[in-house]
């Protein structure tokens, strides 16, 4: 975690030729993107961990990571395992969606990139355990939320 500065950097442009005000740089490398609808309406986030993890991607496939990184002071394979790549693409398609319909758009949306939503130790597969990331509040604040609503997430098992 905190190493995704090329995913950070492709998320706030995509989001920004969307229309989005971006803001970068949340808790090291998050994102946070707003969208104001055209009519009045409530505020709602849509967050989504887009950390790569420790994780020696395995298979012979072509769209295989080979990025590397460093952990602990270890040279590790690098990838967006344990789904991150599919939240990510989920989260930008629903920009992509909302962008779309934003004249007819009651409200404002918040996406939430967050970085560090893992921090287990390298391992060969994608089995790790689901630790909630350290700076996961720390994005919550700085996207406008307070702790009664980050408390609210919390218990309804958001986060």
């Amino acid at each position: 975690g905190n190493q995704e500065v090329r995913t950070a950097k492709i998320v706030a442009d995509e989001l920004r030729s969307l229309g989005f005000e971006v803001q970068t740089g949340v808790a090291k490398t998050g994102v946070v993107a707003l969208l104001r609808g055209g009519k009045p309406g409530p505020v709602v986030a849509l967050r989504s961990d887009m950390d790569g993890l420790p994780v020696i991607e395995e298979g012979d496939l072509p769209f295989k990571s080979k990025a590397t990184g460093e952990w602990n002071g270890m040279k590790v394979g690098i990838m967006h395992a344990c789904g991150h790549d599919n939240h990510l693409a989920i989260l930008l398609g629903t920009a992509h969606v909302l962008a779309g319909m934003k004249a007819q758009l009651a409200g404002t949306v918040k996406l939430l990139g967050s970085p560090l939503r893992f921090t287990a130790a390298p391992v060969r597969h994608e089995r790790h355990p689901p630790l909630l990331g350290e700076h996961t509040d720390e994005v919550l604040r700085e996207a406008g939320l307070g702790a009664d609503d980050i408390a609210a997430l919390r218990a309804g098992g958001a986060i």
